[in-house]
């Protein structure tokens, strides 16, 4: 018999781990020049990084999948949702 241990998680730890992805992807864009927080030489003091990004900007990101987006309907309106710093945006 064949012993198949699988872990069990639920959407909390789910939603933990795609945090630590998220920030980790952030922090490495950063470094490497591709972000670029408006807060950079002195983030220590609100302790995080902030990005001053436009509605145009975002909508392009999505245009060109580079922002994950998805279309729902939420109380019979459809409205277009983009991950964007690990919360979702509409």
């Amino acid at each position: 018999m064949i012993d198949n241990h699988r872990k069990i998680i639920n959407i909390e730890n789910k939603i933990d781990m795609l945090s630590v992805l998220l920030k980790k992807f952030i922090y490495t864009y950063i470094q490497q020049g591709k972000l670029n927080p408006i807060n950079k030489d002195d983030w220590h003091i609100e302790g995080r990084y902030e990005f001053d990004i436009s509605v145009t900007t975002v909508n392009k990101y999505i245009k060109q999948e580079l922002l994950p987006a998805f279309q729902e309907e939420y109380q019979g309106i459809n409205k277009l949702h983009g991950l964007i710093k690990g919360t979702i945006v509409s």
